[in-house]
């Protein structure tokens, strides 16, 4: 065999490669659809969300983006402090710890902004961190689809609730977390 057809030889096998992993991850991420499926964890009434940055490349970098120059754009994440360039992960996980749902999103709108999205198809309660407060879209949620957001009060917050209530709801999260069935509490 000369140099030529080796070349290609090695090219060819390269290609067939690439080809086997992409076909593969497809594979992959429909068997972990499937799994959360099967294993009845796209159904917990209780599912954590949360977003976390997705950075693409270094901000100095951000201007000579050729990959994704009309979808990633630039971002903050307050929790970690940090400027991004790129797309911000969407997460919902269930009590076990199995990812639900995981939607990419936007790197510059507000949390509060995906909160639609990352509760697509599900119906039940939802603790969330402080980037998900909203008592207006919050009380559609509840009102339209049957999800309760459940989200630490801030500090200058006024709320309607006596410090019993608080109490009741926080022991009512922790029970239905620690996998306490949650059709007990129905009427």
């Amino acid at each position: 065999m000369d140099r030529d057809n080796f070349i290609i030889a090695v090219f060819l096998v390269i290609c067939e490669h690439y080809q086997a992993v992409k076909r593969l991850w497809q594979i992959k991420a429909a068997i972990q659809k499937r799994l959360v499926i099967v294993s009845g964890q796209a159904n917990d009434p209780v599912q954590v969300i949360d977003t976390r940055p997705l950075p693409v490349c270094v901000l100095t970098r951000a201007m000579r983006d050729h990959c994704f120059k009309t979808e990633a754009d630039f971002g903050y994440c307050a929790a970690k402090d940090m400027h991004y360039y790129g797309f911000k992960l969407g997460l919902r996980i269930s009590r076990l710890g199995m990812i639900t749902h995981y939607p990419l999103l936007a790197a510059r709108p507000h949390d509060i902004q995906s909160l639609d999205t990352l509760l697509e198809d599900f119906e039940g309660m939802a603790p969330a961190d402080k980037g998900f407060i909203d008592e207006y879209r919050q009380s559609l949620l509840l009102e339209r689809y049957r999800i309760i957001v459940v989200t630490p009060v801030r500090k200058n917050m006024q709320t309607n609730f006596s410090k019993s209530q608080v109490c009741l709801v926080t022991t009512f999260c922790y029970l239905l977390w620690a996998g306490f069935p949650s059709n007990v509490f129905e009427n």
